[in-house]
C-alpha cells in the first residue's frame, strides 16, 4: 500500500482508542482518590507505553523496529518514575510529614522529584536510544549562557522560591504586608507568590521581589495582632470616665480578645481636644475592619450616654444651631413618657403628679443595633423601661445556646426583680435595633412606697402573681414552708421592704 492511502494507517485507530479510553478511566480514578494525583505522568507513560507494545502485531513492516525502542523507553522510564513517586510518597509524605509531623517544603520535594526525573532520563536515553545527553548540554554552552542572561529574573524568582519553602518566612494562610500592600496569602509557586487583598483582587509578586523587600507577617510569633485607635474627647471629662467608656466600647465587639484586655492610655493633650489611644487585640486579620468598625459603633453610643464630647477642631469655624430651650426638651420627654408610665402595671397606683415629677427626673438613654442592656445572670439594682425602638429576652438553654422568648416593645419594663428582689438578672436583654430607655433604680421607688401607701402593696401584689415566672422566689416559698397567699403576699412585702431598706 502506498503511503498515501488511509488505509495505511488504519492499525493506529485501535492502540489509539484504548489509550484514550484507559486515560479517561484513570482520570475518573484520580478524582475520586486525590491521593493519586502525583502518580498522574508515571501511569499516563506507563498506558501509552503499553498501548504502543500491543499495537506491534498490527504494525506495517519496518514500522515496529523503528518504534520499539521508544516504547521501552516510555515504559522503562514510567515504571521508574512510579516507584521514585511511591518511595516519596511513603518516605516524605506518610513517614516524615504525618506520623512524625515534620515540614518539608512543597518546592523542596519537586525540585528533587524534577532531578530525579532528569537522571532517569539521562540514563534511559543512553540505555534505549544511545543518545548522549551530557554531549548535548556541552556542546549548548553558550545557548545556555544567552538564556541565562536572558532569564535571570525567572532563575532569581525559582531559587527565591527554594528560599521562602525551606525557611518558611511566609506560608499560605498568613496575612503579610509588603510595599504597603496588604492580603492573605493563597499560593507559592517556585516563580510568584499571591495575595487576596481586602478589596478581593488577586496580588501577584515575584519571589525575588519578596525576598529583597521587608515583610510584616501578621501570623508570626502567633495570630495575635493589636489594632489601635484614637479619639479625641472634650477638655472638661475626666480622663477615667472617658477610658472607662472606651474599654467597655471593645469589650462588647466579639472579635476583641478578652486576654490580652483592651486598655487606653491617655496620649497626648491637643490643641482642642485630649487624645485617647484605644488598645486591643484579635486573633483573625480578616475581621480587623469589621471590628474597628464595631468599636466605634459603640463608642458612640457609650459617649452618647455619657454626655461625653468629641469637639470640633478650634481652627475649624463652627456655627452651631440655635439651642433649644432646656425646659422645652424637659415638657417633651414628659410628653414622650408620660403615656407609658401610665400604662404600666407597677407605676398603676401612683398618681399623675407623682408620675409627672419621675419623667420630669428621667433622662433617655440611647442603645444601638445588638448592644446588650444586661446579660444574664448579671448583678444589678436598677430597672429599665423601654421607651422607643425593640428588644429580644434571651436565656441560656441547654449547650449554652441563646434562646428568644420574647420581644419587648415601647412600655416594656425590664429589670425589675433584681431591682425589687435583689436576684441575679433571669435573661439578657438585647436591642434589635436603636432604641431609647429610661432608668430606674432602688432610691426612686424608695421614694414612691414612702409617699404613697398603696404603692408597696400593689408592687408586692404583682411580684407575687409572678411566682411561677421566678424560680428565686418560688424556692424562697418552699423554703419557708408558705402555703397560703397571705403567707406569700407578707413574705415577698419583707423582702422588698429589706431590699429598699424601709
Amino acid at each position: 500500500m502506498a503511503l498515501s492511502d488511509p488505509q495505511t494507517y488504519l492499525w493506529l485507530l485501535p492502540p489509539l482508542a484504548a489509550y484514550l479510553i484507559l486515560a479517561v478511566l484513570l482520570e475518573v480514578i484520580i478524582r475520586r482518590l486525590p491521593s493519586l494525583a502525583s502518580l498522574r505522568l508515571p501511569l499516563h507513560l506507563l498506558i501509552l507505553g503499553l498501548g504502543l507494545e500491543l499495537s506491534f502485531w498490527r504494525m506495517p513492516e519496518g514500522w515496529t523496529h523503528a518504534l520499539s525502542p521508544y516504547a521501552r523507553a516510555i515504559l522503562a522510564f514510567g515504571a521508574i518514575a512510579l516507584a521514585i513517586q511511591a518511595v516519596e510518597g511513603l518516605s516524605v509524605g506518610y513517614f516524615m510529614v504525618r506520623l512524625r509531623g515534620r515540614h518539608v517544603p512543597p518546592i523542596l520535594r519537586r525540585f528533587l522529584l524534577l532531578v530525579a526525573y532528569f537522571l532517569v532520563a539521562t540514563i534511559i536515553l543512553r540505555a534505549y536510544l544511545n543518545l548522549d545527553v551530557t554531549s548535548l548540554v556541552a556542546t549548548s554552552a553558550v545557548v545556555s549562557f544567552v538564556v541565562g542572561l536572558a532569564s535571570q529574573d525567572l532563575l532569581g524568582s525559582i531559587l527565591a522560591g527554594v528560599v521562602i519553602g525551606v525557611e518558611r518566612p511566609i506560608v499560605i494562610g498568613n496575612w503579610i504586608t509588603i510595599d504597603g500592600a496588604e492580603g492573605k496569602v493563597v499560593d507559592i509557586t517556585w516563580r510568584r507568590t499571591m495575595l487576596e487583598t481586602r478589596n478581593g483582587d488577586t496580588l501577584i509578586l515575584p519571589n525575588s521581589q519578596i525576598m529583597k523587600t521587608a515583610i510584616v507577617n501578621h501570623a508570626l510569633p502567633s495570630n495575635l495582632h493589636r489594632i489601635t485607635m484614637k479619639v479625641g474627647v472634650h477638655y472638661r471629662h475626666p480622663p477615667n470616665s472617658v477610658k472607662q467608656a472606651m474599654t467597655a466600647a471593645a469589650r462588647l465587639c466579639p472579635h476583641v480578645l478578652d486576654s490580652p484586655a483592651p486598655s487606653v492610655f491617655l496620649d497626648e493633650f491637643g490643641d482642642s481636644a485630649i487624645v485617647y489611644r484605644l488598645n486591643m487585640w484579635i486573633n483573625d486579620m480578616s475581621v480587623l475592619e469589621q471590628a474597628k468598625e464595631q468599636v466605634n459603633t459603640h463608642i458612640w453610643y457609650q459617649f452618647k450616654r455619657r454626655s461625653l464630647e468629641i469637639p470640633f477642631p478650634i481652627r475649624t469655624l463652627h456655627r452651631p444651631t440655635k439651642a433649644v430651650p432646656e425646659n422645652t426638651v424637659i415638657q417633651e420627654t414628659i410628653a414622650q413618657l408620660m403615656p407609658l408610665l401610665k400604662s404600666s402595671e407597677l407605676l398603676a397606683s401612683v398618681p399623675d403628679e407623682s408620675l409627672e415629677k419621675l419623667a420630669r427626673r428621667m433622662r433617655l438613654e440611647t442603645y444601638g443595633t445588638r448592644e446588650a442592656l444586661f446579660q444574664e445572670n448579671q448583678e444589678g439594682d436598677t430597672m429599665y423601661m423601654l421607651v422607643s425602638g425593640s428588644a429580644q429576652v434571651l436565656k441560656k438553654m441547654s449547650g449554652q445556646e441563646e434562646k428568644e422568648l420574647a420581644v419587648l416593645q415601647p412600655g416594656s419594663i425590664m429589670g425589675e426583680m433584681s431591682l425589687l428582689l435583689g436576684q441575679p438578672r433571669a435573661a439578657t436583654i438585647r436591642f434589635l435595633e436603636d432604641s431609647q430607655v429610661i432608668r430606674m433604680d432602688r432610691q426612686v421607688f424608695k421614694k414612691l412606697a414612702a409617699e404613697h401607701e398603696q404603692f408597696l402593696e400593689n408592687l408586692t401584689t404583682l411580684v407575687e402573681a409572678r411566682r411561677n415566672e421566678n424560680e428565686s422566689l418560688a424556692s424562697m416559698f418552699k423554703a419557708k414552708n408558705i402555703q397560703t397567699k397571705e403567707g406569700r403576699l407578707q413574705a415577698v412585702l419583707n423582702h422588698i421592704r429589706a431590699v429598699l431598706k424601709l
